[in-house]
């Protein structure tokens, strides 16, 4: 994000340390960094792939996804 000089000189003292911020994972609190940790989107900030995939697995494990129908090849067939 580019920011003019008159813009940068408008903005408080607070706004311009969080320009400058490295950004965290709302779970763990690691660092992010796109190419190494992931920085996914989520509700309220960004997570590291690592636990956006922990959390991912936890929902497919409580909805799983499947095709209801009819089952073919078995003993029963």
């Amino acid at each position: 994000m580019s920011i003019s000089g008159r813009d940068l000189l408008a903005m408080t003292e607070a706004e311009v340390a969080d320009l400058f911020q490295p950004t965290k994972c709302l779970e763990c609190g690691q660092t992010l960094h796109e190419s190494t940790t992931g920085c996914r989107p989520v509700e309220g900030g960004c997570v590291c792939s690592d636990c956006y995939f922990k959390a991912f697995s936890k929902e497919l494990d409580q909805h799983p996804v499947f095709h209801p129908g009819m089952h073919r090849g078995g003993p029963d067939s």
